[in-house]
């Protein structure tokens, strides 16, 4: 304190102290003593900081240490303890790994991988961005994306699209996933190059891709994985849309894989499954609108679907020689509790529209 004619005014270090602890902002400047903890100032450039140490006489103009900016993504925390910068590191922008990729396809691997490491985050692709993710020409399946046991992921489309070419027979999984848990797609824009569905014959000659592919086996227990979302997709000239495979190569695997969904505006074109379950794939919802797809929704040895949608034709030979458009199927493991409410419109080429099949051991899918 400065005491003048029996007048006792504040110094200017206590002034300063009183001011960091009302929270109020000046210049940085050298006080004696320091800055107290979290005291704020503002630099030359006008940026505010705060001191992360109590006494701090670190000039934050030429030296940052022990001050950080208030605005920092590190010092804005939500209740659970993480800062907004980890959540920001969450968030991966696939454009990035493109630039730095020699191709696409390496540049998705890259970027899942890096959130497989952290245990899951976000994939944001570009807007409205055409992604060429492979070229088939050996006439081998192949798994574009492949990954075991992908957990809490999240890609969103933001209105671009995933382009495959399959020109020979080959069926590409853009995403095959053995035993995920939690992964959402959001607005989904897919389709193939080989048009197999307009091509007037049967069987097509290119069969197109498989957009997502789940494989399951009894190496991860139940409460490790399940919980499958796509929110609106806009499938064209695929083999298929969705499947769940439940045999590992020898035997059917008894762990189930549960809670799948199929929301918001879907649309399936020309394509020739929509979504499959072979014996897994439990507690299934779904809005499935198919046109010109030879069979939209082919449960077998599942429990627990609803479904509900639309199935359009127009009489193409595309759609000759399946037997039905929804195909119920109970083999080695039971079919129970489906409820299937589907509208037909237009011309349809099967000879039954909805089909139920029991019978022996049958091992894969059609295709």
């Amino acid at each position: 304190m400065i005491s003048t004619g029996g007048t006792t005014t504040i110094g200017l270090y206590d002034f300063k102290r009183k001011v960091d602890t009302f929270g109020g902002v000046d210049y940085w400047e050298a006080l004696q003593g320091g800055y107290l903890l979290n005291a704020r100032v503002m630099l030359a450039n006008g940026d505010i900081v705060k001191s992360t140490v109590p006494n701090n006489t670190v000039n934050p103009n030429v030296d940052m240490t022990y001050w950080v900016k208030t605005n920092d993504a590190s010092q804005i925390k939500d209740k659970s303890g993480r800062d907004q910068q980890e959540k920001n590191d969450d968030v991966l922008q696939v454009e990035d790994y493109i630039a730095i990729s020699a191709t696409v396809r390496d540049a998705f691997i890259a970027a899942l991988t890096v959130l497989k490491a952290g245990n899951g985050g976000t994939l944001n692709l570009g807007r409205g961005k055409s992604y060429n993710i492979f070229t088939s020409t050996t006439g081998a399946s192949t798994n574009i994306l492949n990954f075991d046991r992908l957990k809490n992921v999240t890609i969103n489309f933001n209105g671009s699209e995933i382009v495959t070419d399959s020109t020979v027979q080959s069926v590409p999984r853009i995403f095959h996933l053995k035993n995920p848990k939690n992964i959402t797609f959001n607005d989904v824009r897919v389709r193939d190059l080989a048009e197999q569905a307009i091509s007037g014959t049967s069987p097509p000659n290119h069969w197109g891709a498989q957009f997502l592919r789940i494989t399951v086996d009894d190496t991860v227990e139940e409460a490790d994985k399940g919980g499958i979302v796509i929110n609106n997709i806009e499938a064209k000239h695929l083999d298929a849309v969705f499947l769940c495979d439940g045999y590992n190569g020898t035997v059917w695997s008894t762990k189930r894989f549960k809670n799948i969904a199929i929301n918001g505006r879907v649309n399936i074109l020309n394509c020739y499954y929509g979504a499959v379950f072979q014996n897994n794939g439990d507690n299934f919802t779904a809005t499935l609108n198919g046109e010109n797809v030879r069979r939209l929704y082919y449960p077998s040895g599942v429990d627990g679907h609803d479904a509900v949608g639309t199935i359009k034709g127009n009489g193409l030979a595309a759609n000759a020689g399946s037997t039905s458009c929804i195909l119920l199927k109970s083999d080695d493991v039971p079919l129970t509790n489906i409820t299937a409410r589907f509208k037909y419109i237009g011309k349809l080429s099967h000879s039954n529209t909805v089909a139920l099949v029991i019978q022996p051991t049958t091992v894969g899918i059609d295709s």
